[in-house]
């Protein structure tokens, strides 16, 4: 039926105002008035919790206008896991603007009659002509955000997100450039608890909602509106640190792992704005938190491949629980958050992806070459065998199966569950009861396990004794090994104490030749520690060639096995020849300033060596320091330091600078192509 001229006139004007968030509440009210209807939602708690009143609830909904509605509706049922029931689409004539839910009829019927009745006998609907929703589409979203205004607890913080999202993708299409300042006023129409928060919530659709499909925000919600109340928020602060840049590699987007994060604060409360903060800002676990979003990437691209429909990840519901506690258990083990105290502690984040990658594959019954099957492990002994088969919803441990049972309780394949709890063939088990000790040979036909004793009988146990924890999984004691091989293996030759013997004569040594340079034309010197650190000659006469000469003496010294880098901040010492096979030797700069209390008492020794202040200088002609190689008194034949000498006679006001090579540098070519030339028109010379 179409719309009369003065309709959709007064409509027009109404949508107009809705769009641009505009007295929303006022604007369904003159929407309804326009349509004869009246708006009014409750919640099916809130209902219960005030009573029933008849005059109070008026249900609105929407012809359906297309087939899209009708598959929407169908995706939505099948994506429920049966939470919503079953539902025939070509029955379905109306779509609901506002939704109530289904309750327990017995057990209403003795709390509130009047609703009882309600239930029972329906409820009388106002319709809104298709017409309208086709035309104008923005009011029966403002009818819905005007709902939630009235609503006592407010809207969800995912439902901000989702109309972020719309507005922000709306601006596009339109050829705008999205600003929080432009949407600011239809984001907070409804008055939404998390108003504060919004800023960053924009900025984090920008960066972090897949783009405009909305395809990461849309996974987000599938996973985590089922699993907590709709009162749950999360910290403006945590909001402002989940979209910072990462300081590391500000060019890595991290989106996975930021949804990851998300999903940790939503379902398990176990992180705070200062551990999102830390993910992104420190050097340390930058690593980490890289490998765990690459992981999360591979685990999804890998789980496409399993199905006919690439875009069908995100419709299974059990594909999304799995690969959401896959996420949370990857972010949690990237920051070293304990998440549950039950949960499968895992060595490596690869075992991680590899459980939730296995879990995937059996969801939908298919095989998968994992690439991280060697990183495979088992649950810790003390985890109970509860939490190992509780699953994505008792925990973030991903081992785990659909059970199933007979018709009077018992389990159909008992055998399956006793490999769940960590039984399999070659361990060791051991009777509660009586302590009777075996290993288990092998899984039989009939849910039996088959056990070889300790005098070689064999026995049949059934696997329900398993199940019950008549039987327990043990280590047995190691057997006796006698050590032979002491004189081959003198523990004085041990490398380690080998090295720690090297390292006490490189002190001694090292020790003695800076006691007998020490102090040598020190009071010729000044020792400038700021702007810069530095060495000057100071007034007086100069200083004769050969006469300073500066020890390395350090507490950072470096012992590395033969062969390997000692670092490019490390000066090489020449070790003696017994230790040369062995070990190369080097020293690295260590300088220490003095602390004193507040009473003026000295706290921490200053460690100062005047060696680690002479400047490097790439021209030959600059340097007035030479590098030589010196022993300590009385040792020519145990190591040679590197030290410093003046090699010129030192004036007054000279800043000491020795010899460093400048390391060679490829720089990048120019493209040196001579522009083509242009072909000369006919007519036009050469």
């Amino acid at each position: 039926m179409a719309l009369l001229p003065h309709v959709a006139e007064e409509l027009g004007r109404l949508a107009a105002q809705a769009e641009r968030g505009d007295n929303v509440v006022k604007v369904v009210q003159d929407t309804l008035t326009v349509l004869k209807a009246v708006n009014c939602h409750e919640l099916i708690d809130e209902i219960i919790d005030v009573g029933y009143v008849s005059d109070k609830i008026r249900a609105i909904g929407c012809e359906i206008e297309s087939p899209s509605v009708l598959a929407f509706n169908d995706k939505l049922v099948a994506t429920a896991g049966g939470a919503l029931g079953q539902m025939q689409s070509e029955n379905l004539k109306i779509w609901q603007v506002t939704r109530n839910g289904k309750l327990n009829l017995q057990l209403l019927q003795t709390v509130d009659s009047a609703f009882y009745r309600a239930v029972q006998e329906g409820l009388v609907w106002d319709v809104i002509d298709k017409q309208v929703g086709l035309a104008y589409p923005s009011l029966l979203a403002a009818i819905s955000r005007s709902a939630n205004t009235s609503l006592q607890r407010g809207e969800h913080e995912l439902q901000v997100l989702k109309r972020i999202q719309g507005l922000v993708v709306a601006q596009l299409e339109q050829g705008k450039q999205p600003s929080y300042a432009s949407l600011k006023k239809q984001v907070l129409s409804t008055k939404p608890a998390c108003s504060h928060s919004t800023p960053h919530m924009f900025l984090f659709v920008c960066k972090c909602s897949g783009g405009r499909t909305g395809s990461l925000l849309e996974e987000l919600e599938r996973f985590v509106r089922p699993r907590i109340p709709t009162t749950r928020q999360l910290p403006v602060a945590l909001w402002e640190n989940l979209c910072q840049e990462s300081k590391q590699s500000p060019g890595e987007p991290l989106a996975l792992f930021r949804h990851a994060l998300l999903k940790l604060a939503y379902v398990k409360q176990c992180i705070t704005p200062q551990e999102v903060k830390k993910a992104f800002v420190s050097r340390e676990l930058f690593p980490a938190v890289k490998k765990a979003e690459d992981l999360m990437k591979e685990t999804r691209a890998r789980t496409r491949l399993l199905l006919d429909d690439a875009d069908a990840i995100f419709s299974d519901h059990r594909v999304i629980a799995a690969q959401g506690f896959t996420d949370m258990a990857l972010a949690g083990h990237a920051l070293g958050i304990k998440i549950d105290k039950d949960e499968k502690q895992y060595k490596t984040a690869e075992g991680i992806a590899q459980d939730g990658l296995v879990v995937c594959a059996q969801l939908l019954e298919k095989e998968v070459v994992s690439p991280w099957k060697d990183f495979a492990e088992e649950a810790e002994k003390e985890a109970s065998s509860s939490s190992k088969a509780a699953g994505p919803s008792g925990g973030v441990s991903l081992a785990f199966s659909l059970r199933e049972y007979n018709a009077d309780g018992s389990l159909a394949d008992p055998a399956a569950v006793v490999r769940e709890l960590g039984f399999a063939e070659g361990k060791h088990v051991r009777r509660r009861a009586d302590g009777t000790e075996a290993v288990i040979v092998e899984f039989c036909e009939g849910s039996k396990l088959r056990l070889r004793l300790a005098d070689g009988t064999r026995k049949n146990i059934s696997g329900q004794a398993f199940v019950n924890g008549e039987w327990a999984v043990f280590q047995p004691a190691a057997e006796a090994m006698d050590f032979r091989e002491w004189k081959e293996q003198p523990a004085a030759e041990h490398p380690a104490l080998q090295q720690h013997l090297a390292l006490g004569n490189f002190y001694d040594e090292l020790t003695k030749l800076y006691g007998h340079h020490e102090f040598a034309c020190w009071d010729r010197l000044v020792f400038q520690m700021v702007p810069s650190r530095l060495i000057r000659v100071s007034a007086g006469p100069s200083i004769a060639k050969n006469k300073v000469i500066l020890v390395p003496l350090s507490t950072k010294a470096v012992c590395k096995a033969t062969g390997e880098e000692l670092g490019t901040a490390v000066w090489q010492v020449l070790p003696p020849e017994k230790w040369r096979r062995q070990f190369s030797f080097g020293v690295a700069a260590s300088f220490q300033p003095s602390k004193q209390h507040e009473d003026g008492s000295l706290l921490q020794q200053a460690f100062f060596v005047p060696f680690w202040m002479v400047l490097p200088t790439d021209q030959e002609e600059v340097a007035n320091m030479e590098v030589i190689m010196m022993s300590a008194p009385g040792c020519s034949k145990g190591f040679k330091f590197t030290c410093l000498r003046n090699l010129k006679t030192l004036k007054e006001a000279d800043i000491l600078y020795y010899y460093k090579k400048k390391p060679e540098t490829k720089a990048t070519a120019f493209d040196s192509t001579p522009p083509a030339r242009k072909r000369a028109r006919k007519g036009e010379a050469n």
